[in-house]
Protein backbone atom coordinates (compact mmCIF):
# COMPACT_ATOMS: atom_id res chain seq x y z
CA UNK A 1 0.00 0.00 0.00
CA UNK A 2 1.46 3.29 -1.03
CA UNK A 3 -0.12 6.54 0.06
CA UNK A 4 -1.90 7.78 3.17
CA UNK A 5 -4.69 6.28 5.20
CA UNK A 6 -7.63 8.51 6.01
CA UNK A 7 -9.34 8.48 9.39
CA UNK A 8 -12.51 6.77 8.21
CA UNK A 9 -10.79 3.61 6.97
CA UNK A 10 -9.29 0.79 8.99
CA UNK A 11 -5.79 1.68 10.23
CA UNK A 12 -2.83 -0.66 10.36
CA UNK A 13 -0.32 0.07 13.08
CA UNK A 14 2.32 -2.40 14.31
CA UNK A 15 0.51 -5.29 12.67
CA UNK A 16 -2.75 -4.63 14.56
CA UNK A 17 -5.98 -3.66 12.89
CA UNK A 18 -7.52 -0.60 14.48
CA UNK A 19 -11.19 0.04 13.71
CA UNK A 20 -12.87 3.29 14.40
CA UNK A 21 -16.09 3.11 16.33
CA UNK A 22 -18.65 5.81 16.59
CA UNK A 23 -21.88 7.04 15.09
CA UNK A 24 -20.53 9.77 12.85
CA UNK A 25 -17.05 9.10 11.46
CA UNK A 26 -16.80 12.41 9.63
CA UNK A 27 -17.68 14.65 12.57
CA UNK A 28 -14.46 16.14 13.97
CA UNK A 29 -16.05 17.31 17.19
CA UNK A 30 -17.03 13.78 18.25
CA UNK A 31 -14.32 11.92 20.11
CA UNK A 32 -13.31 8.80 18.30
CA UNK A 33 -12.84 5.52 20.09
CA UNK A 34 -10.29 3.06 18.83
CA UNK A 35 -10.95 -0.62 19.29
CA UNK A 36 -8.02 -3.02 18.80
CA UNK A 37 -8.86 -6.24 17.01
CA UNK A 38 -6.22 -8.94 17.15
CA UNK A 39 -6.05 -11.57 14.41
CA UNK A 40 -5.44 -15.25 15.25
CA UNK A 41 -2.02 -15.07 13.59
CA UNK A 42 -1.04 -12.10 15.77
CA UNK A 43 -2.28 -13.92 18.85
CA UNK A 44 -0.25 -16.99 17.90
CA UNK A 45 2.84 -14.83 17.23
CA UNK A 46 2.56 -13.23 20.68
CA UNK A 47 2.27 -16.66 22.31
CA UNK A 48 5.18 -17.97 20.26
CA UNK A 49 7.34 -14.98 21.19
CA UNK A 50 6.52 -15.57 24.86
CA UNK A 51 7.44 -19.25 24.46
CA UNK A 52 10.70 -18.33 22.74
CA UNK A 53 11.53 -15.82 25.47
CA UNK A 54 10.89 -18.45 28.13
CA UNK A 55 13.08 -20.97 26.29
CA UNK A 56 15.84 -18.41 25.85
CA UNK A 57 15.79 -17.66 29.58
CA UNK A 58 16.05 -21.38 30.35
CA UNK A 59 18.85 -21.74 27.82
CA UNK A 60 20.77 -18.82 29.29
CA UNK A 61 20.45 -20.20 32.81
CA UNK A 62 21.69 -23.63 31.65
CA UNK A 63 24.49 -21.96 29.71
CA UNK A 64 25.62 -20.06 32.82
CA UNK A 65 25.47 -23.27 34.85
CA UNK A 66 27.58 -25.19 32.30
CA UNK A 67 30.03 -22.32 31.94
CA UNK A 68 30.56 -22.24 35.70
CA UNK A 69 31.07 -26.01 35.78
CA UNK A 70 33.49 -25.78 32.83
CA UNK A 71 35.52 -23.05 34.55
CA UNK A 72 35.82 -25.22 37.66
CA UNK A 73 36.86 -28.22 35.56
CA UNK A 74 39.45 -26.15 33.70
CA UNK A 75 40.93 -24.85 36.96
CA UNK A 76 41.13 -28.40 38.34
CA UNK A 77 42.76 -29.62 35.12
CA UNK A 78 45.30 -26.79 35.16
CA UNK A 79 46.07 -27.50 38.81
CA UNK A 80 46.62 -31.19 38.05
CA UNK A 81 48.86 -30.34 35.09
CA UNK A 82 50.84 -27.88 37.19
CA UNK A 83 51.26 -30.44 39.98
CA UNK A 84 52.30 -33.12 37.50
CA UNK A 85 54.75 -30.74 35.83
CA UNK A 86 56.32 -29.71 39.13
CA UNK A 87 56.74 -33.34 40.23
CA UNK A 88 58.28 -34.22 36.85
CA UNK A 89 60.68 -31.28 37.14
CA UNK A 90 61.72 -32.35 40.63
CA UNK A 91 62.22 -35.93 39.47
CA UNK A 92 64.28 -34.79 36.47
CA UNK A 93 66.42 -32.54 38.69
CA UNK A 94 67.07 -35.44 41.05
CA UNK A 95 67.95 -37.82 38.20
CA UNK A 96 70.21 -35.21 36.64
CA UNK A 97 71.97 -34.65 39.96
CA UNK A 98 72.47 -38.40 40.38
CA UNK A 99 73.86 -38.66 36.87
CA UNK A 100 76.29 -35.79 37.51
CA UNK A 101 77.44 -37.44 40.74
CA UNK A 102 77.87 -40.73 38.89
CA UNK A 103 79.95 -39.05 36.17
CA UNK A 104 82.14 -37.33 38.78
CA UNK A 105 82.63 -40.63 40.61
CA UNK A 106 83.65 -42.34 37.36
CA UNK A 107 86.12 -39.58 36.56
CA UNK A 108 87.71 -39.90 39.99
CA UNK A 109 88.04 -43.66 39.50
CA UNK A 110 91.39 -44.66 38.01
CA UNK A 111 90.04 -47.83 36.43
CA UNK A 112 88.74 -46.82 33.00
CA UNK A 113 87.51 -50.39 32.41
CA UNK A 114 84.62 -49.79 34.78
CA UNK A 115 83.38 -46.99 32.52
CA UNK A 116 83.83 -49.19 29.45
CA UNK A 117 81.89 -52.05 31.05
CA UNK A 118 79.02 -49.69 31.81
CA UNK A 119 78.80 -48.76 28.14
CA UNK A 120 78.95 -52.34 26.85
CA UNK A 121 76.22 -54.92 27.26
CA UNK A 122 77.88 -57.81 29.04
CA UNK A 123 74.85 -60.06 29.12
CA UNK A 124 75.13 -63.23 27.10
CA UNK A 125 73.23 -63.10 23.80
CA UNK A 126 71.55 -66.46 23.20
CA UNK A 127 70.45 -65.96 19.61
CA UNK A 128 71.85 -68.40 17.06
CA UNK A 129 73.15 -65.75 14.66
CA UNK A 130 75.14 -63.92 17.36
CA UNK A 131 78.90 -64.22 17.20
CA UNK A 132 80.78 -65.70 20.13
CA UNK A 133 82.09 -62.86 22.27
CA UNK A 134 82.48 -64.83 25.49
CA UNK A 135 86.25 -64.41 25.63
CA UNK A 136 86.08 -60.61 25.07
CA UNK A 137 83.38 -60.31 27.74
CA UNK A 138 85.46 -62.35 30.20
CA UNK A 139 88.54 -60.17 29.56
CA UNK A 140 86.57 -56.96 30.09
CA UNK A 141 85.06 -58.23 33.34
CA UNK A 142 88.51 -59.35 34.52
CA UNK A 143 90.06 -55.96 33.77
CA UNK A 144 87.19 -54.17 35.48
CA UNK A 145 87.46 -56.26 38.63
CA UNK A 146 91.27 -56.27 38.85
CA UNK A 147 92.64 -52.74 38.47
CA UNK A 148 96.24 -53.91 39.02
CA UNK A 149 96.13 -56.06 35.89
CA UNK A 150 94.42 -53.27 33.95
CA UNK A 151 97.22 -50.88 34.96
CA UNK A 152 99.86 -53.42 33.88
CA UNK A 153 98.25 -53.73 30.40
CA UNK A 154 97.93 -49.99 29.94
Amino acid sequence: FIGTVDESSALFNDGLIHERAGADLHDDSTSLLVQIVETPMQKWNKEWQATLLKRKDQENSMKQKYNAAAKIAIKEFQLQCHTKLESKKAKNRQEHQQKLESIEAELENDNCWQRICKMVDLNHDTSENASDVKRMRDVMILLKNEPARAAALA
